[in-house]
């Protein structure tokens, strides 16, 4: 799916099956493969710069299909996906001053506030600790 097993690299990217679905009219989803099995990718952020970088969706894309789309594909977009009267209220509070910035900062972590159902859950700050048993196996073992 990404460049020829090279999958940092932006250098000799061509059009993708993505693009076609896209300008088809297909809904494209994103999600983290947050599987402790199988290489999680924990970070959100990183897979909407991914998927403007290698898969050249555009920034607006690669929200939709990291929100409402895939709400739809777990079939939960009446409840969850976009910021809607009578949905939940679930939304991240980010450290940049426009979205497009997402796509160029490979990696890093601008989450500022997250809300989950109308409640604060996370205000950026040092990070608590975790307990040796909240720690999945990993994979290898």
């Amino acid at each position: 799916m990404l460049n020829n097993g090279n999958c940092f690299s932006i250098q000799g990217t061509r059009p993708t099956a993505v693009l076609r679905f896209i300008d088809a009219g297909v809904a494209v989803a994103l999600a983290t493969n947050f599987n402790p099995r199988h290489t999680p990718t924990l970070n959100m952020q990183t897979v909407v710069a991914l998927a403007c970088m290698q898969l050249e969706m555009t920034p607006e894309e690669a929200i939709s299909a990291a929100t409402i789309n895939g709400a739809h594909a777990l079939g939960r977009a009446e409840r969850v996906g976009s910021l809607e009267l009578g949905k939940a209220a679930d939304l991240v509070i980010l450290n940049i001053s426009d979205y497009r910035e997402l796509t160029h900062h490979f990696g890093m972590n601008f989450v500022h506030m997250t809300m989950k159902r109308g409640e604060f859950i996370y205000k950026e700050g040092e990070v608590a600790p975790r307990a040796p048993e909240d720690f999945l196996s990993p994979a290898w073992d």
